[in-house]
């Protein structure tokens, strides 16, 4: 929508916008507004869904290989928890081989 709602009422106070087209735009700019929200929840959805799945991984990785990834905070993310362990692993190994 190219006209704010500020502008809109200015136009309408003018009398440069009748109160039917006024009407019009308004609902379409409520229309936009649920659009926006359902596709906001959508979008929240889909990321949660995923944050746990990748947790979930994390944790079965941990546990593959005997560490613990911890619980998601604020100073704590499992995700990376097992990123960094399976490259720790991987140096362990490389460590293994030169002996």
């Amino acid at each position: 929508m190219a006209k704010n709602l500020l502008t809109l009422i200015d136009e309408f106070k003018n009398g440069a916008i009748s109160f039917s087209d006024a009407e019009r735009i308004i609902t379409l700019l409520i229309d936009d507004r649920e659009q926006t929200d359902r596709d906001l929840t959508k979008l929240i959805t889909e990321r949660d869904h995923w944050e746990e799945k990748a947790t979930e991984l994390a944790n079965d990785i941990g546990e593959a290989l005997g560490f613990d990834v911890g619980e998601h905070s604020n100073l704590n993310c499992p995700v990376q928890e097992a990123i960094d362990g399976v490259y720790h692993m991987r140096a362990q190994i490389d460590e293994w081989k030169k002996i």
